[in-house]
């Protein structure tokens, strides 16, 4: 268990880390949107679950991580099922090109 101010300092950072990372999601998704080339296809879904591993990762560090035995939220759920289905369909395309 992490006492109160350094826990509150942890929270600060990770305000700060997940900004930056947000960001690169952010912009990630704004490419994907355009309909980046083949060649960019790979590093920007590379870099995406980089960023979100890392979130989780961070997350978890201070104390927002999902607790043992608990599930996620309905609307994590539909997140999470929403982005493999993009990613389904990026390959499904890439097979059919």
């Amino acid at each position: 268990m992490i006492d109160g101010d350094l826990k509150q300092r942890l929270l600060a950072a990770f305000r700060g880390e997940s900004a930056d990372r947000m960001r690169v999601l952010s912009n990630d998704f704004v490419r994907l949107e355009k309909g980046c080339g083949k060649e960019d296809l790979s590093a920007v879904i590379e870099s995406s679950y980089r960023e979100l591993h890392s979130l989780k990762g961070a997350a978890r560090a201070v104390g927002l991580g999902m607790k043992d035995g608990l599930v996620p939220s309905d609307r994590i759920c539909s997140i999470m099922l929403g982005w493999l289905d993009l990613l389904e369909d990026m390959l499904r395309e890439e097979d059919d090109s």
